[in-house]
């Protein structure tokens, strides 16, 4: 990165901009200038005396659970991949009272890790302290030699815990142990691999240590973290693990529990070879599509359910309506045959008083009439008879 540079720099090339020819744009002029004015204000700022590593830290000693979790998660994104910054923060001394000691950073994370209760502050801590410790046997062995890390972590890990967040700890406790085991060069003399590898049997057992590190990637808070580097909290407990730290967790869970049990992984020393993964990979790949075709499936059998709900309200109106017709047809029915019966019974009495002065002859064309006009009578009460019975058919059938 180049330095900043000097005000009499900027002043000089600035004004010899400024004050140059007359054919220079006024625009790029008026830039300069302004750039000018923009370093001389920042040149006369006086310097801020809180630095962001003293919020950082003003934020992990807080008693804030929330200050705590955010703080330890920005100080552990500081030294995600740098080797040389984990090596500087083991040099950073704490005064945490007037006229006590002085104690490292390392020193005084691990105290609040065994002084605060609350789950979210724990989380915070241990995620930092795995970040810190991981590929840094040099933070590995400060870490060991402070009295109380190890026998902290080996009674948390082997408690027996209910409560999925307790649970949840009891893994971050295992995952960091698991560290000091793979990331230890023996450079120290308070605990070699051997014996820490021994420790965790005999205090953990080697079943029950790899059953608490998978703790972590069950559950769906990880799975979460793990997906988006976002946070989606809504609420405080909502924040359990960050996304750096899953990635961290998802290369260093195999090895770290190669590490600390191998007896687990007898005849899986070995790298897998390329035919089992390839192997795994093409059923994921058929469980994929698989998933795919039940998805589409499944909006196809929604979208068919859709439709025949659709076609039941259609026949239940056309089953209204059918009966409604047929409703006005039997009323219909009704008054056309009082009607002829009327009219029959009209023409008769008329026929009876004008029979006295007519002959026999036109008596018998009068009955033949009669007898047309009740024929028609007949042929159409059969015909409403029979729509009445092919609508009643119809509303059988539906």
């Amino acid at each position: 990165m180049r330095s900043s540079p000097s005000f009499y720099d900027v002043q000089s090339f600035t004004a010899f901009s400024v004050s140059s020819t007359a054919t220079k744009l006024a625009r790029l002029r008026l830039s300069r200038h302004y750039c000018r004015k923009l370093l001389m204000v920042v040149a006369t700022i006086e310097a801020n005396s809180v630095t962001a590593g003293q919020l950082l830290c003003s934020g992990l000693f807080s008693l804030d659970p929330v200050s705590n979790w955010f703080a330890a998660v920005a100080l552990s994104h500081s030294l995600v991949d740098n080797a040389t910054q984990k090596e500087n923060m083991l040099r950073v001394q704490l005064a945490t009272s007037v006229g006590s000691a002085a104690v490292s950073l390392l020193q005084q994370c691990t105290s609040i890790l065994q002084a605060r209760s609350k789950v979210l502050t724990r989380f915070g801590i241990l995620m930092l302290l795995s970040t810190w410790l991981a590929h840094c046997p040099l933070a590995v062995q400060t870490f060991l030699a402070i009295p109380t890390a190890v026998p902290y972590l080996t009674t948390h890990v082997s408690a027996n815990e209910h409560d999925e967040l307790e649970m949840v700890c009891q893994g971050l406790c295992a995952f960091l142990l698991g560290l000091c085991v793979q990331f230890n060069d023996g450079s120290g003399s308070n605990f070699s691999r051997e014996s820490l590898k021994q420790l965790v049997s005999d205090r953990i057992g080697a079943e029950n240590f790899g059953d608490k590190l998978s703790n972590i990637s069950r559950t769906e808070v990880y799975s979460k973290a793990a997906k988006s580097p976002q946070l989606a909290a809504k609420q405080p407990s909502d924040l359990v693990f960050d996304h750096e730290f899953c990635r961290l967790f998802k290369s260093l869970e195999v090895s770290c529990v190669r590490a600390v049990t191998p007896q687990l992984m007898v005849g899986n020393t070995a790298e897998v070879c390329p035919a089992e993964v390839t192997k795994y990979k093409d059923i994921i790949r058929d469980q994929d599509a698989e998933i795919t075709r039940l998805r589409d499936l499944l909006r196809d059998i929604q979208r068919e359910i859709e439709e025949v709900r659709s076609d039941k309200e259609q026949l239940s109106s056309k089953v209204q309506q059918l009966h409604d017709e047929n409703t006005v047809l039997k009323a219909q029915q009704g008054i056309a045959v009082k009607s002829t019966a009327s009219s029959v019974e009209a023409n008769i009495v008329e026929n009876q008083k004008e029979s006295s002065g007519e002959s026999i002859e036109e008596l018998a064309q009068q009955v033949a009439l009669l007898q047309q006009q009740l024929a028609e009578v007949t042929h159409a009460r059969d015909y409403y008879y029979y729509e009445v019975y092919k609508k009643e058919a119809e509303l059988t059938s539906l």
